[in-house]
């Protein structure tokens, strides 16, 4: 018979320690991957999001161009840059004006807003829309212009 002497027997607290330290580096970079992940599919999700916000708001002024008149229309802008909060795509149009606030979010986490500027030389006026959402500490933004003149409607 093999006769087992005393320190043979079990692991030793060292090969304890190494284990248990692999298990947390692994378990860390598991973690951390989860996580990163997590955010990177939210910002994705935020991003689409923004980016359709603001298309939507471009071809919503295309129609009031259409509804209003090229007079009208024109008359929202400024050669300086009029700013308007678009929440809600209802009519009349343009009656927000200004800078958004935290009231005026919408699905409780983007700011929409537009500035719609003249040239009267061409004459033009210049739509910029700006999607903002906030994720965590960090601002991100969407954005979208459309240039709209009289000589494009159809009459």
């Amino acid at each position: 018979m093999k006769k087992t002497r005393l320190d043979d027997k079990g692991q030793t607290l060292i090969e304890v320690l190494i284990a248990l330290l692999i298990v947390t580096l692994v378990l860390t970079a598991v973690v951390s991957s989860v996580i990163l992940s997590i955010k990177s599919a939210q910002y994705s999700r935020n991003k689409s999001r923004g980016v359709f916000l603001a298309q939507e708001a471009i071809e919503w002024i295309r129609v009031q161009r259409l509804e209003l008149g090229w007079t009208d229309f024109f008359g929202y802008g400024t050669v300086s840059g009029a700013q308007y909060c678009l929440v809600t795509l209802d009519s009349p149009p343009f009656l927000n004006t200004g800078v958004c606030d935290q009231a005026e979010l919408i699905d409780g986490t983007f700011s929409r807003q537009v500035t719609l500027i003249q040239d009267a030389v061409d004459p033009e006026l210049t739509a910029n829309v700006e999607v903002v959402w906030n994720e965590g500490n960090r601002t991100f933004d969407s954005q979208v212009s459309a240039t709209f003149a009289q000589r494009d409607l159809v009459n």
